[in-house]
């Protein structure tokens, strides 16, 4: 079960940044990500079993609203809050921020995730904002980040390495609100290698997961889709984690 926990930090579907040299410094500019106040989305959310199908028992509904601006480190960002309704309750917040056909989002979003494992992983963030997606460039290597050997559970640590990439991937059409949406597609690879350590065993783990971003200009995020996987660890059976989907039933685009 704690590997689980460490899986979901590292392979969240919309939790994918990357530590860039460049920071953004316009406007927010894309229509990739509509941010006036007022605008919102909402997306019905389902589980996919290890054969990519609708887990039907697993609906949830999240809706997200744009709710102002921020500016952090010279750079105005837009907050959006998003609302979780289904088998649990929740409000989370993120700053995102889009310049030159690139969406950003700021590193409290990740460090929101990590203070609610039960556990604390030792993840250096900087306090930056982190370039999500980007248009003009075909593929781009977003994210290195090390884990140092960290005590995750009494007596077993891990360490490794996170590494994510990001590739545009043509263009695709999207059913949703009954109706067909023209959308730009995204890719997000990421990979784990590491070790998790026990008693005298260093265990090896390896994995990779694929997230697929689907935008339209003027809406935003039409779907996502995030990959199940699964993880075999040393003589233990093989770790099956659920995929992800995420498709839009509802928003509102504010003047």
């Amino acid at each position: 079960m704690e590997l689980k926990y460490l899986f979901y930090i590292i392979c969240l579907p919309i939790l994918i940044a990357s530590c860039v040299n460049n920071s953004p410094t316009d406007a927010n500019s894309t229509s990739l990500l509509p941010h006036n106040p007022g605008t919102y989305w909402v997306y019905e959310d389902y589980m996919l079993d290890s054969n990519g199908n609708i887990m039907t028992n697993s609906l949830i509904y999240d809706s997200t609203i744009v709710a102002g601006n921020i500016t952090i480190h010279d750079t105005t960002g837009t907050i959006f809050l998003t609302y979780t309704i289904g088998n649990t309750g929740k409000v989370d917040s993120a700053f995102f921020h889009s310049s030159d056909q690139k969406v950003y989002v700021y590193s409290n979003y990740f460090t929101n995730i990590l203070s609610r494992l039960p556990f604390s992983l030792n993840i250096p963030l900087p306090e930056q904002w982190m370039k999500l997606v980007d248009e003009n460039d075909e593929d781009w290597r977003l994210m290195d980040q090390e884990i140092p050997e960290t005590e995750i559970i009494n007596g077993v640590t891990l360490s490794g390495t996170i590494s994510l990439y990001g590739s545009k991937s043509g263009i695709a059409t999207i059913n949703a609100e009954s109706k067909n949406f023209n959308t730009k597609k995204f890719t997000l690879k990421m990979t784990f290698s590491g070790t998790v350590k026990y008693s005298t065993y260093n265990i090896p783990i390896n994995f990779v997961r694929n997230t697929y971003l689907y935008f339209t200009d003027g809406v935003g995020l039409i779907k996502s889709v995030s990959d199940p996987v699964k993880i075999n660890v040393f003589i233990l059976p093989p770790i099956n984690f659920p995929g992800e989907e995420q498709t839009l039933i509802r928003h509102y685009i504010a003047n």
